[in-house]
């Protein structure tokens, strides 16, 4: 998702009008042209301008550009936005891989990402996806809280959102720490299931 559309998505999320936010970031004149130009990608906003614009919408920088890849963060940044471009097409879950048995199973778990598919040719069993890098298992465990929450109905889209929006490495549990109560209940709901 290019920077501009991400702009006006977090912008419609904070019931802000693009004038509004023009004059956060300094614009005078012209203030909902220029912010129109970025939200249409007819023109790109500078570095400098990106941090005005992540602080006028009281959001991590990431959150606006364009993720990359190479890093974990990148990563995390790509699956949050996949995740509003087309809901339910990749879901998190707390699981172990195949190829572990129950007496191998520790304090930690694998969490999984996996497809939602129940069309013909894909209605066999969902691809399974995991890591052997801990802090990435330590952010998709995360992810996985929070996506769950939402599913169930504990926190609304808004609140779901919001936490993409505000999430960092520093805002995510350590690989270290012990399982929050939250991915104990999702591990002791999928095993009832």
């Amino acid at each position: 998702m290019k920077i501009g559309e991400k702009i006006k998505r977090i912008r419609l999320h904070r019931h802000m009008k693009q004038r509004e936010l023009g004059e956060l970031v300094g614009f005078t004149d012209g203030a909902a042209n220029r912010i129109a130009q970025y939200e249409s990608g007819f023109r790109v906003p500078k570095e400098d301008m990106v941090k005005k614009i992540a602080a006028a919408l009281q959001v991590e920088e990431c959150a606006l550009l364009e993720p990359d890849t190479g890093n974990l963060e990148g990563i995390m940044e790509t699956l949050f936005w996949l995740d509003e471009d087309m809901p339910d097409v990749l879901r998190c879950s707390l699981t172990m891989p195949l190829d572990k048995r129950p007496a191998e199973i520790g304090s930690a778990t694998v969490p999984v990402i996996q497809t939602n598919a129940k069309t013909v040719p894909f209605n066999t069993q969902p691809t399974m996806l995991w890591s052997e890098n801990d802090l990435l298992n330590c952010l998709l465990n995360t992810y996985a809280v929070m996506q769950y929450r939402y599913h169930t109905g504990k926190i609304t889209h808004e609140k779901y959102f919001e936490w993409k929006l505000q999430w960092s490495f520093g805002s995510t549990i350590t690989h270290s720490s012990p399982l929050s109560a939250d991915i104990e209940a999702l591990l002791q709901s999928e095993a009832e299931e």
